[in-house]
């Protein structure tokens, strides 16, 4: 049996690509829905060898704190834009750079928090019957019910968060999502979830 006192926890998984945003808003839509959610959001900084070079231990220690830099700035402004203030009041935020194989540091991390959901996008280059590899090797290992977004479109930087959506999320404490205009084109996001019933519940 659950423990209705446990507050569920999610696990994101960002590149910090321009499609950061819509898997960051996907898990945000999730942790709305549970009302009290701890959130990890995690940016892995590959020290893979990229072609002829390896990375000095220098380098990934600049990386590290550029990706630093970069998720601190990203997600309080998606969260700000897509999440009403009184709708995110009971949730606890937690911001994660690892450095490694970026399956491994995201499987590692969800097992570490016991996560209940974890969710990624389509990472790497695949076509669009197949997932990118990290996040096949991610649904391989997880132990957790998996939330892929895929597919998604890229969103101008400069246009602001629809009124009327920031509206409806905040009219229906998150079961509704998009206002009418904007929930036909979300027919372009792909999202599955897969390895489980999400309900079944840094630095």
């Amino acid at each position: 049996m659950s423990d209705p006192a446990r507050r569920p926890v999610i696990v994101v998984a960002v590149d910090l690509s321009e499609y950061a945003e819509a898997v960051l808003t996907h898990a945000f839509d999730q942790a709305v829905r549970q009302g009290r959610a701890d959130l990890h959001v995690l940016a892995v900084v590959s020290d893979e060898p990229r072609r002829w070079h390896r990375p000095t231990a220098a380098e990934l220690e600049e990386r590290e704190e550029e990706t630093k830099a970069a998720l601190a700035a990203l997600v309080p402004r998606v969260l700000d834009d897509a999440v009403p203030e009184a709708a995110r009041r009971d949730w606890r935020v937690r911001l994660h750079v690892r450095r490694g194989h970026p399956d491994e540091q995201i499987v590692e991390l969800a097992e570490e928090v016991v996560a209940d959901l974890l969710v990624i996008g389509r990472y790497g280059h695949a076509s669009r019957r197949r997932l990118g590899s990290t996040a096949d090797r991610v649904l391989a290992q997880a132990e957790c019910p998996v939330l892929v977004v895929a597919g998604v479109r890229q969103r101008d930087e400069q246009s602001a968060q629809c009124p009327a959506c920031v509206a409806v999320r905040a009219a229906s404490d998150g079961e509704r999502w998009f206002c009418d205009a904007h929930l036909g084109g979300r027919a372009s996001s792909s999202v599955a979830l897969l390895g489980g019933n999400f309900a079944r519940g840094g630095w």
